[in-house]
């Protein structure tokens, strides 16, 4: 069975069981319907005097309860359309997935992908959930995540009308990291699921961690700590969100709490090279950069590969004064991590008081070219200025361009740079 035939199969069964589901709901209100017409002509036995208001009355009644199960057969039949939709999306999103496979010549993943659909498809055995569940990961796992998401957007309809509350919860929690995987990222949406989860189940933490995470990368710090404070006061004992409340109070400046958020991380998970990190860049930013280089390098004891670690005790080393070590941590780290605009910069600087203006010049440039790749405008800026004062090509090419406009004068920056390298260049060629 090829992988379109498998997955139209599964998706049939969904729509299947979805739609028995909700014929059982009407069938139910119908019953009600029935009980209403019997219980009338009971009453029209027993009431002799009244026989015509009884009439009348139960004539309304059932009238009353027609427009009730006509109005339900309809929002049954708009469920079903949605549902509908839903699915032919699903399907879609699959053939687009064994389409590229088959193109770039990649066919064992989508073998596999048809291979399970099919399995869970014929084994009877499987709860309505279990398949949908067995289909979103396969589909996530295959990179597919907005056909994932759909298909977890109907596992919380199937476990909310079969009352399957902690279902209907990792459905949500599912919904929320996947919404931050799509591209572009749906953060609003993703917050909304955790939201929605958190309100299912109010005393597991994952989802106030998975939310103060999600708010964090929006910038929302302050709700973040609020989510990460809600998650310890439910379970104490996380060295993970000790670190997550520590990074998140860094950020708006309550260092010297994010110490002590580190300090507890630490005393539970006493080899996590990332809360030494954290704690270290905390006590740089109240000034304790002697303290914070100690932090630094238990982080690389722990993480030999860990760039930033050092990019962050060559910072703290310069401060210090403590210049070849400084040169040294910039030398690692840019080893480890040849893109690291903030270890050219840092270096470019360390070159410009300590060293030659061409080297802090090549520093500045490639830091440039790095931080405008990657939209860190802050040290683009900065790399930026610096060039003007270091580099007198730089300085001559970047006040050609100031007349170009916004655009020109991005090109005769980056002419400028470039200038500035082959310079060095020219110049080490020589030695």
């Amino acid at each position: 069975m090829g992988a379109d035939e498998g997955m139209e199969r599964h998706f049939g069964d969904l729509r299947r069981e979805i739609h028995e589901i909700r014929v059982e709901k009407h069938q139910f209100r119908m019953k009600q319907v029935d009980w209403w017409l019997r219980a009338t002509a009971i009453a029209f036995g027993m009431l002799t005097l009244g026989a015509a208001a009884g009439a009348s009355f139960g004539y309304f009644q059932f009238r009353e309860m027609e427009k009730e199960s006509r109005k339900i057969l309809e929002q049954i039949k708009e469920h079903e359309d949605e549902a509908e939709e839903r699915v032919d999306e699903i399907r879609s999103d699959a053939d687009a997935i064994g389409n590229a496979k088959n193109s770039s010549g990649d066919s064992g993943n989508s073998s596999d992908l048809s291979h399970r659909t099919q399995e869970t498809s014929e084994n009877t055995a499987m709860s309505r959930l279990d398949k949908a569940r067995s289909v979103a990961f396969s589909l996530q796992s295959e990179g597919n995540f907005r056909a994932s998401l759909e298909v977890w957007r109907v596992m919380v309809d199937i476990a909310a009308r079969s009352d399957e509350d902690m279902e209907e919860f990792y459905a949500w929690l599912s919904i929320g990291y996947l919404s931050e995987k799509i591209d572009p990222p749906d953060m609003v949406g993703a917050i909304d699921a955790y939201g929605k989860a958190i309100f299912l189940n109010p005393e597991l933490i994952v989802a106030y961690n998975a939310r103060g995470n999600a708010k964090y990368k929006i910038g929302d710090y302050d709700g973040a700590i609020s989510d990460y404070s809600e998650a310890l006061r439910i379970d104490p004992n996380q060295a993970v969100i000790y670190g997550n409340l520590g990074d998140a109070k860094q950020r708006v400046g309550l260092s010297g709490e994010a110490i002590v958020n580190y300090d507890v991380a630490l005393y539970i998970d006493p080899d996590n090279a990332e809360y030494y990190y954290g704690r270290g860049k905390a006590k740089g930013s109240v000034g304790a950069h002697e303290d914070a280089i100690l932090d630094y390098d238990e982080a690389v004891e722990i993480r030999q590969d860990y760039a930033d670690a050092y990019v962050a005790r060559g910072l703290a080393n310069t401060i210090m004064g403590f210049y070849n070590d400084a040169v040294r941590d910039y030398r690692i780290a840019l080893e480890l991590d040849p893109e690291n605009a903030e270890a050219y910069y840092n270096r470019g600087v360390l070159s410009a008081v300590h060293a030659s203006g061409s080297a802090a010049a090549e520093d500045f440039c490639r830091a440039y070219d790095l931080a405008r790749s990657t939209g860190n405008n802050r040290i683009a800026n900065a790399a930026w200025r610096n060039l003007l004062f270091f580099s007198p090509a730089f300085s001559h090419y970047a006040r050609e361009g100031w007349g170009e406009g916004f655009r020109g004068g991005l090109a005769f920056r980056q002419q400028a740079c470039e200038e500035v390298l082959k310079s060095v260049e020219r110049a080490a060629n020589a030695d």
